[in-house]
């Protein structure tokens, strides 16, 4: 299974803006928190028709998990 991790922080030193997926660097010191989600699971025998179906959907949860992250340090 691949379990959906999302991280968030009460202050931000910086964001990677050159970086693929805008990592942010949490300051010194802050407060930090970490969501997971449900594990989510891929069959073994995927179809090429399937596998963008599977990726669009562990994105969407990937999302949300975020935005819960980020709602919790009001920053959405």
């Amino acid at each position: 299974p691949i379990i959906p991790v999302a991280a968030s922080a009460q202050t931000l030193l910086a964001t990677m803006t050159k970086s693929w997926d805008h990592f942010n660097a949490p300051n010194f010191f802050t407060r930090m928190g970490l969501w997971y989600g449900e594990p989510f699971y891929v069959p073994e025998s995927l179809t090429a028709d399937t596998v963008e179906s599977y990726r669009a959907e562990l994105n969407d949860k990937l999302e949300r998990l975020t935005q819960t992250a980020d709602r919790f340090y009001n920053k959405s």
